[in-house]
């Protein structure tokens, strides 16, 4: 029976069975990513720029992931920097030809001022994208640190990267489309390699995102129960304690610390 023939029901089944094959792929790279966070962190500490790139999917995936750190973990937005081929257009519509044109490739290189000091991490599902080809060969010639996330083995990225993450999800249901299993496995592997780093350069403390930006009412709340938490106050205190210190939550912990400190 084909593909197309089959019940709704079963179409779940086969789709959850094969993201199944996600989480072992991402397991057996443990040690590969324990190697991308490692350069990860080495470079934030030393002031240098993380920059993802990829086409398409892939492109997508590490924009989502950078665009978070911000106010999630209060890193700059000029130290973790995505670049998608075709530009910020390609974030929500498809541009044809993007991700083989390497004029833009280098263009987009350059965007970032490339040194040695940066970590370049290029997602590619085949291996052979030539906007991420590009990019890696360009930041080998710069003698940046290099990082590539691929669902294919021994392929052109593998060739260049430092440190070569890759994600055996196996054949999609529908051939070629790589936004299925290797784009699953892709946010993966960034979930744990952004995630890890942050809390390794000490933007959390017990679990709590102490280095979080409230951009909104939802992230103020949780700004209030996080230094409530941390600095052992009540809400109302911490609440007044962000007021005073402009939301900034390691700033009003220290204040409310400094405060109790200074009454005993």
């Amino acid at each position: 029976m084909e593909l197309e023939d089959l019940p709704v029901a079963d179409l779940i089944k086969i789709i959850n069975e094969e993201d199944e094959r996600v989480l072992k792929a991402v397991r057996s790279q443990s040690r590969a990513i324990e190697s991308a966070i490692d350069l990860y962190v080495r470079t934030l500490k030393a002031g240098g720029k993380v920059v993802y790139f990829g086409a398409g999917t892939s492109g997508r995936i590490a924009f989502m992931d950078a665009v978070e750190l911000y106010p999630t973990f209060g890193v700059g937005r000029e130290a973790v920097i995505p670049l998608i081929a075709g530009g910020l257009d390609a974030l929500r519509n498809a541009v044809e030809g993007a991700e083989d044109n390497i004029s833009n490739a280098d263009q987009d290189f350059l965007s970032v001022n490339p040194s040695s000091g940066h970590l370049f991490i290029g997602l590619s599902a085949t291996g052979r994208t030539p906007y991420v080809v590009e990019i890696l060969n360009k930041a080998k010639g710069v003698r940046a640190k290099t990082v590539a996330i691929t669902s294919t083995k021994g392929s052109p990225v593998t060739q260049i990267a430092d440190v070569c993450i890759v994600l055996d999800v196996g054949e999609e249901i529908i051939k070629g489309s790589t936004r299925l299993k290797a784009g699953t496995a892709e946010k993966m592997v960034l979930n744990s390699i952004s995630t890890i780093s942050m809390i390794k350069l000490g933007k959390t403390e017990r679990g709590l995102m102490k280095s979080m930006v409230p951009l909104n009412s939802k992230l103020r709340e949780r700004a209030i129960s996080i230094v409530s938490d941390l600095a052992n106050c009540s809400r109302e205190e911490a609440e007044s304690a962000l007021l005073t210190n402009g939301w900034k939550i390691q700033k009003a912990i220290d204040f409310v610390k400094g405060r109790d400190a200074g009454q005993n």
